[in-house]
């Protein structure tokens, strides 16, 4: 992946808000999700990606020691730290004649509490040990080729004691058939 896909993928971070880019869209498919149609590919299998690596998280017995079943897509308003939260995911379809994959950015974020940087450092690592090279389980007609970590950031929230891993993969898809 290029450092410019890498940086559109990774979100970036002002303090403890993430800016993320909107995708260039082609013109149909921008004026499509403006009317409130969702058109989604077969090539799309980031829901499925998703789910896989919640419960690949949830399972994992190194993961679970930290965060205990404290991963999410999107954490709840007050969460108990450590956890571990989605963060953005960038699909980049590979289509070609009767085949439908991708190419998959996703961001995995680890949230302790410091100014020790111990926790999220453990954490960090037992992320990208759960992730790196896991064979998930995709749903419908896509199944996962690889997944692989590309970098972890560790940061230090504005309040001085929210401590961030944010953990990067690339991940590859195609379909079953």
């Amino acid at each position: 992946m290029s450092r410019s896909a890498r940086d559109r993928s990774s979100g970036r971070h002002t303090g403890s808000q993430k800016e993320t880019q909107k995708p260039d869209l082609p013109q149909g498919e921008a004026s499509n999700r403006q009317s409130g149609e969702d058109q989604v590919s077969g090539s799309d299998s980031s829901l499925a990606l998703q789910n896989a690596v919640i419960a690949a998280l949830r399972a994992d017995a190194a993961v679970k020691a930290i965060v205990a079943d404290r991963v999410w897509d999107a954490p709840p308003a007050k969460p108990v730290k450590p956890y571990i939260s989605l963060g953005p995911m960038q699909v980049l379809a590979d289509v070609a004649d009767g085949y439908e994959g991708s190419d998959v950015a996703l961001q995995v974020d680890g949230w302790a509490e410091g100014p020790a940087q111990k926790a999220i450092h453990q954490l960090g690592a037992a992320i990208r040990a759960a992730l790196s090279g896991a064979d998930l389980a995709l749903v419908d007609d896509q199944r996962l080729v690889n997944i692989e970590p590309e970098q972890t950031n560790y940061l230090v929230e504005p309040d001085g004691i929210t401590q961030h891993a944010a953990v990067t993969f690339t991940a590859r898809t195609e379909p079953t058939a």
